[in-house]
């Protein structure tokens, strides 16, 4: 018993019987998709995080003393959407994206841009992976996928744990939040990132 420590929890996403075997059959079935596939996402950094590593020490009873609370700031206290993909050997400017992604943004701001020029330069080989997020999924973004040529990987649904890309942003919020002089506004937050 004396070697207990206070630890957070692992969290993981809630899955059905069949979403569980859809990502078993999706590993079989990809074995080398960390050579040949760009893993992309987008992530939301804030200026104040809540990444619940923070832990305090108390006895029972004593949750409700306020030297002992931390206060919880609405929205982060403003925060700023990011987008960026990484292969092996590879990875791609970080995209600040403007607002909430939708289709067209999404189009115009990450695949003309980035990922028809990837596809451009790695060819046939190039497989394309983003999660099932609603502007990702959209007919315009499947026309513009098709019109590049470009392949995407089919991806299991509530599995963002298989995108390493996920490890990046973590690090990079890690980073970040370390800084002797942490950003203190949106655009000081923008430069921390970049």
């Amino acid at each position: 018993m004396a070697n207990l420590r206070p630890r957070r929890p692992l969290r993981v996403p809630r899955r059905t019987r069949r979403q569980i075997a859809a990502r078993l059959q999706w590993a079989r079935e990809h074995p080398e998709w960390l050579l040949t596939v760009a893993k992309c996402d987008e992530v939301w950094f804030g200026l104040v995080s809540d990444d619940r590593r923070i832990r305090v020490w108390r006895e029972p009873g004593h949750q409700q003393r306020l030297n002992l609370a931390r206060e919880v700031v609405p929205y982060q206290g403003g925060s700023i959407m990011f987008w960026g993909g990484i292969m092996f050997n590879h990875r791609s400017s970080l995209i600040q994206i403007q607002g909430t992604m939708t289709a067209e943004i999404y189009e115009e701001n990450v695949i003309q841009p980035i990922i028809q020029p990837l596809r451009n330069e790695f060819g046939n080989n190039f497989i394309f992976m983003d999660d099932n997020a609603r502007p990702h999924r959209a007919r315009r973004v499947q026309r513009a996928l098709e019109r590049g040529q470009i392949v995407r990987l089919p991806w299991p649904a509530y599995s963002p744990d298989m995108n390493p890309i996920e490890n990046i942003w973590d690090t990079i919020d890690r980073a970040v939040r370390n800084r002797m002089d942490p950003p203190t506004t949106l655009n000081e937050l923008a430069a921390a990132v970049n």
